[in-house]
């Protein structure tokens, strides 16, 4: 079945390959990526524009939150496509340092790197917002997001002028600084200082349904002072003026740290549904206060599409969806599957994965959650090893423990890997590096090989890029 997959893959590889080289030789548009970089990054230290005030706020909101919004869409696509063609190239001198086993020797890329894949949409995509507490450039308590130096002073501004946030998150972020400006609870900034209101975090569906959840930090509170502040936002938002707002749900989280796990700090509902719903790709999820769900639900649809395509999914195909989350690109690739393994380290994430799983009627999937070495022992017995088995990996932004590359690797019976990475440089890198190369000879064996590369623009405006790599033995 191995090989059939490899017979069927090549002609597609080939054509890429021809593209990448295509694309190098019709000479486009280049652009001077470091030069952008300068154009749009805050200015040098020695300016006075380091200064937040009340003339450049929104100049500074804009460069850090969406560097790119000044470029027309299609040169941002094009500076994005010189941007993976450099982190590859970086990726390729790292495997040559390291005497990786390169296949695709043709030029300086590790191997074929297909055109990158714009977003359908690319203005008020975002459909999760989390707005800090602090002091604006006045001095007044203000939601919004910390932008300057710490060197020349952190301010909160508030969200104007960002193509791409929704427009009631934003109505929703000013109404609940009305609020914590005439609560009787005073705002939280720092938590050695007292103080209660802190953040706000707000995610909606494509009909428009908005879930609000509030961070209170309860200091010494006694617990009938923590109902009375739960009494108070819940009337602000159901009879007063936040009803404008027109929130479905409002969850509040005591939390005492940073940031809480659920199993920290419950998220308590005060009002409305306990979850949001949306769909992608025909599949409907449930979304929590905590889910990681994608941001850009219409570039997710492009990528699953592509983690499908590359992964050569067959009837007789085992699914190790590794930092599964809520299930969302292992459910999608059930239906062509023979069977998919949900693994997380999170119990929350296990248990909306299961839901959705429940939600979409499949019955092919199961969920692990745990320390991985003990989960990936206990799953590869129940592997039939003559299956074709493919690995998806997932891990957000700060890649994989090496021990946890290093557990991918010694599992034989895994044929490829298909890495999901929506910030493919530091650690991801680091991962990348790591399955294609081995310290110890006696196991050269376990070493992958890059295939192919995929960028999707998942984050229009910004300077990310969301990239799929296949490698295989």
């Amino acid at each position: 079945m191995f090989e059939f997959y490899l017979r069927s893959f090549r002609p597609l590889l080939r054509t890429l390959a021809t593209k990448s080289k295509n694309r190098q030789k019709k000479g486009k548009k280049k652009f001077n990526v470091k030069s952008i970089v300068t154009d749009i990054e805050i200015e040098p230290e020695e300016s006075n524009f380091q200064y937040v005030d009340e003339h450049n706020q929104y100049d500074h909101l804009r460069r850090a939150v969406t560097p790119l919004a000044d470029l027309p869409y299609e040169e941002q696509l094009e500076y994005k496509t010189q941007k993976v063609d450099n982190i590859m190239k970086q990726f390729q001198k790292l495997l040559i340092d390291n005497k990786a086993r390169i296949s695709y020797a043709q030029g300086p890329l590790p191997c074929p790197v297909d055109f990158i894949k714009p977003s359908p949409v690319i203005q008020s995509y975002r459909n999760k917002d989390e707005f800090s507490l602090g002091p604006g450039v006045a001095g007044d308590v203000t939601a919004g997001f910390f932008v300057g130096r710490p060197k020349y002073g952190m301010v909160s501004v508030r969200p104007k002028g960002l193509i791409n946030m929704k427009y009631p998150h934003i109505k929703l972020a000013k109404l609940y600084e009305k609020f914590v400006n005439t609560s009787k609870f005073p705002v939280c900034f720092k938590f050695h200082e007292g103080g209660h209101w802190r953040g706000i975090t707000i995610r909606s569906n494509d009909r428009g349904d908005l879930m609000a959840t509030v961070l209170f930090h309860p200091q010494d509170l006694e617990a009938s002072q923590i109902k009375e502040a739960k009494f108070e936002i819940c009337q602000y938002f159901l009879n007063g003026e936040g009803k404008e707002g027109q929130l479905k749900s409002l969850f509040f989280q005591a939390c005492r740290h940073t940031k809480c796990t659920r199993e920290q700090a419950p998220f308590e509902l005060l009002f409305g549904e306990p979850y949001l719903f949306e769909t992608i790709n025909d599949l409907k999820f449930q979304i929590s206060p905590d889910t990681s769900f994608p941001q850009n639900k219409y570039s997710s649809q492009v990528l699953y599409e592509t983690v499908k395509e590359v992964s050569g999914l067959c009837g007789a195909t085992t699914v190790l969806d590794i930092c599964c989350g809520t299930g969302t690109i292992g459910l999608f690739l059930a239906g062509s599957a023979k069977r998919v393994i949900e693994i997380d380290a999170f119990s929350g994430a296990i248990e909306d994965a299961k839901a959705n799983a429940k939600l979409n009627s499949i019955e092919n999937a199961e969920f692990h959650c745990g320390d991985f070495p003990i989960v990936m022992s206990e799953v590869l017995k129940s592997i039939n090893p003559n299956d074709d088995i493919i690995a998806v990996i997932n891990p957000g932004r700060s890649g994989l423990p090496s021990s946890m590359i290093n557990n991918i690797k010694s599992a034989t019976v895994i044929d490829r890997v298909v890495y999901v990475s929506c910030k493919p440089i530091g650690n991801s890198m680091d991962n990348f590096v790591k399955l294609c190369t081995s310290e110890n000879r006696q196991l050269n064996e376990q070493r992958f090989t890059p295939s192919l590369a995929v960028p999707i623009d998942s984050f229009p405006h910004t300077d990310h890029i969301e990239l799929v790599l296949l490698f295989e033995r």
